[in-house]
């Protein structure tokens, strides 16, 4: 399994909102600036996200787009599959369609269960805490000293 580029930007791109657009509409040229993604590839990415509901976008010089549902309440397995549809390890996992063997082969069982194990990591872990995550890790960098 290989997250898309699409999604791994899409995460940055969402991360970035819910940290910069605390209090203030993030502008997209910011999280360009900042996640060095193109412009362009940008603006397709936070349409989607804005289609499907987790930001939304102010209008106005000082507009941009802030997230439209509390961090809380955001899964990683939601972003991603927004912007690349059902996670599949395996196609025989997701549908019986895949394989020919799908019913009988010996595989089919521990394909599913690393599957139900991402699944749950991904489902288990929303916007807020990766957003707490990375502030506790910049807390802790800011307070090393070299002797």
């Amino acid at each position: 399994m290989k997250i898309s580029t699409r999604a791994r930007y899409g995460i940055r791109a969402i991360i970035d909102i819910a940290i910069y657009g605390i209090d203030r509409p993030v502008m997209a040229k910011d999280i360009v600036s900042r996640q060095h993604i193109s412009k362009k590839y940008l603006e397709q990415i936070l349409t989607s996200l804005k289609e499907k509901g987790f930001i939304r976008t102010i209008r106005g010089s000082r507009g941009g787009y802030m997230l439209a549902k509390s961090p809380e309440s955001i899964t990683l397995k939601e972003v991603i599959e927004s912007l690349e549809g059902p996670i599949e390890l395996v196609d025989c996992v997701g549908s019986m369609r895949g394989c020919p063997l799908s019913d009988d082969c010996f595989a089919r069982d521990i394909w599913k269960e690393i599957s139900d194990a991402i699944e749950a990591k991904l489902k288990g872990m929303t916007l807020k805490d990766i957003v707490t995550r990375i502030i506790q890790r910049k807390k802790t960098e800011e307070y090393v000293y070299f002797i």
